[in-house]
């Protein structure tokens, strides 16, 4: 279950805390306390926003894989903190990973704060997966697991809401012409019934493909569970070819 959740997280939805708890999105009253800060002002209609979702669709529908570097932090106010980076090649069309997370976890409950770093691998190649933390040993076994929730992440992506989203402006990121859109996604949890969350979508004025899509929710449990995600997306149609380690190439 661990690197699941490293998995899973890494790809940018914290979906098993989310799913402890009643949630709330934050983001909308962010957006409402800051306004429209650093969106660019533009001359004439803006794109509609439900064309410029069913565009990105299409074109993450075509292309088969996407490599995704993700941040998200969840924070537990005077408790813990958790900053999970992770590099992701993901090709749903050959049925491949290929990821490397960092977790930097501080605990809060001593003085000075306890801070452990903890670095792993994923790579499924069809049916197989292995998977090691730091330099301990891979561990071998089916990829069927991992692959669903991959699957379902990325479905939930695909069925981002062109229904009352909306194109907040003109930005610009890494020299690349964006639109802005803030969107409905549907992410599905672990074991629960797939919620929708607001979420910001920043697609290429090209052809709307995905640059980055940020995410912030709160929990309204208790303990509080504040979880915010930022994934940037590219190379997409690029294959991958990371193999399995020979450890895990004949291990049923």
């Amino acid at each position: 279950m661990k690197r699941k959740w490293r998995l899973i997280v890494g790809m940018g939805i914290a979906a098993l805390l989310l799913g402890m708890y009643g949630v709330r999105d934050a983001a909308a009253g962010r957006r409402a306390a800051t306004g429209a800060l650093g969106t660019q002002p533009t001359s004439g209609a803006l794109p509609a926003g439900p064309d410029l979702v069913a565009r990105m669709q299409a074109v993450l529908a075509r292309a088969g894989s996407v490599h995704v570097d993700s941040t998200v932090s969840v924070s537990i106010p005077g408790s813990s903190r958790t900053v999970v980076r992770d590099h992701v090649d993901f090709s749903w069309r050959d049925s491949r990973v290929s990821s490397h997370a960092t977790t930097r976890s501080t605990s809060l409950h001593t003085q000075p704060a306890t801070i452990t770093t903890d670095h792993s691998t994923t790579i499924i190649v069809g049916h197989r997966e292995a998977y090691r933390s730091e330099r301990d040993p891979w561990k071998c076994g089916p990829s069927t697991e991992s692959l669903k929730a991959l699957r379902a992440l990325l479905a939930g992506f695909l069925h981002t809401q062109a229904q009352g989203a909306r194109t907040l402006g003109a930005e610009t990121i890494a020299g690349v012409p964006v639109w802005h859109v803030v969107a409905t996604a549907h992410i599905p949890f672990l074991s629960a019934t797939p919620t929708d969350h607001s979420i910001d979508l920043y697609l290429a004025q090209s052809d709307a493909h995905a640059i980055k899509q940020t995410l912030a929710t709160t929990g309204t449990g208790q303990p509080i569970i504040y979880i915010t995600v930022a994934n940037v997306y590219a190379r997409y149609g690029t294959s991958v070819s990371t193999p399995l380690p020979t450890a895990c190439t004949g291990k049923s």
